[in-house]
């Protein structure tokens, strides 16, 4: 018996499923852009790309941008990448088939919001966080979230790769 009609069999015998998960889930479905300078990644990111020459936009989080403003125009562009583009392979929706109507929890590291695309939020536990919001920099509590989605609205601003700190209207430090 190969692995896929193993892991088919253990799938109907299961009462109930656990599904952990990683960043090669999402790699698994295309959204190859974290690390490195794929053509998703420069379709988005070519301007940061040809100007501090890092690959993925993981390394663009730890790259000293020439200004805040340049700096928030890569994040904004980083978080409509995250959050506004579907996954480019069907991985999701083989795992939906293959669950079926089990129950299931899935935990995962992914912080890019797929799984909660795919299944009901009460299903999947996101244990390094959510790309979904924002914390406060006082971390003592985290009763002050802010949706991400409400700020890439932002973009629209944007100015020659650069957004003016006076348009944002929190400041997240």
């Amino acid at each position: 018996m190969n692995k896929i009609d193993e892991l088919i069999k253990h799938v109907k015998e299961a009462d109930a499923i656990i599904v952990g998960a990683g960043s090669g889930m999402s790699n698994a479905a295309g959204m190859d852009f974290w690390y490195s300078a794929s053509p998703l990644f420069m379709k988005h990111m070519k301007y940061f790309y040809d100007k501090y020459h890092f690959e993925g936009i993981f390394n663009g989080f730890y790259t000293r941008f020439d200004s805040k403003e340049e700096h928030w125009a890569f994040m904004l562009e980083s978080l409509k990448m995250i959050l506004n583009i579907p996954p480019q392979k069907p991985t999701y929706e083989y795992l939906k088939k293959l669950i079926g109507n089990k129950p299931v929890h899935f935990v995962t590291t992914n912080q890019d919001t797929l799984f909660k695309k795919f299944f009901p939020s009460d299903q999947v536990s996101e244990i390094q966080g959510s790309w979904d919001y924002y914390q406060a920099s006082d971390t003592s509590t985290d009763q002050i979230l802010v949706q991400i989605k409400n700020s890439i609205v932002l973009k629209r601003w944007l100015q020659s790769y650069c957004l003016k700190l006076k348009i944002i209207a929190y400041q997240l430090n």
